[in-house]
C-alpha cells in the first residue's frame, strides 16, 4: 500500500512539474498514463521487511490427482495463523488441482515457496516467477479464494509445499 501511495504522489508531483513546463495537455496525458499503472498490473508485491512468526505444519492427504502434501505456513509475526489454516488447506488443494505442473514437480520430490496476502477475506497472490515447480500457477490460483483471518488488517503468508507422507496418520 505504501508503494502505491508513493507512486501516486510521485505521479502527481511529476504532473505538476510537466504542467508548469508544457501546459494543461501534457498534464492530462501524464496523469492518464500514471493512473493506469497504479501498481495493480501484476498484483500486490511482497511487503519489504515483513517479519514472520514460527511456521506451523499442515498435512493434506492425497486425493484424486493431488498427492499428499506437507505444508509449512508462516504468517505476519504477532498474528494468529489458526483461523487461516482451514481456508489455506482448501485453497492449496483447489490450486493444486488446476496446476498439473505443480503436481508433477511435487510428486518428483521438488519443494516450492509461495508468498500470499490475505486481504478483505480473500487470498491475493504476491507474484511468483515461473519455475519448474509450477509456483506461478499455484500463486495465481490462490487469487480470490476465501481467506479466514484473525483480524481485518492484511495478513502476509509464506507457504512451503513439498510431498507429504502417503499415510496421513503420521
Amino acid at each position: 500500500m505504501f508503494l502505491v501511495c508513493t507512486k501516486r504522489r510521485d505521479a502527481h508531483a511529476l504532473g505538476v512539474f510537466v504542467f508548469k513546463l508544457l501546459g494543461c495537455g501534457a498534464l492530462f496525458s501524464v496523469l492518464s498514463l500514471s493512473a493506469c499503472d497504479d501498481g495493480k498490473k501484476d498484483g500486490p508485491k511482497p511487503t519489504a521487511g515483513v517479519q514472520y512468526g514460527d511456521p506451523v505444519g499442515i498435512e493434506l492427504g492425497a486425493h484424486g490427482t493431488v498427492p499428499a502434501l506437507a505444508i509449512k505456513v508462516a504468517v505476519t509475526k504477532g498474528r494468529d495463523s489458526a483461523p487461516s489454516v482451514g481456508s489455506l488447506a482448501t485453497a492449496v488443494y483447489a490450486a493444486a488441482v488446476g496446476c498439473p505442473a505443480f503436481v508433477s514437480a511435487i510428486s518428483a520430490g521438488k519443494t516450492t515457496r509461495i508468498q500470499l496476502s490475505a486481504r478483505n477475506g480473500a487470498f491475493v497472490p504476491l507474484g511468483a516467477a515461473a519455475d519448474e515447480v509450477g509456483t506461478a500457477c499455484m500463486a495465481n490460483a490462490f487469487g480470490g479464494k476465501p481467506a479466514n483471518m484473525d483480524q481485518p488488517t492484511p495478513l502476509d503468508i509464506i507457504l512451503e509445499l513439498r510431498l507429504g507422507s502417503t499415510d496421513a496418520s503420521h
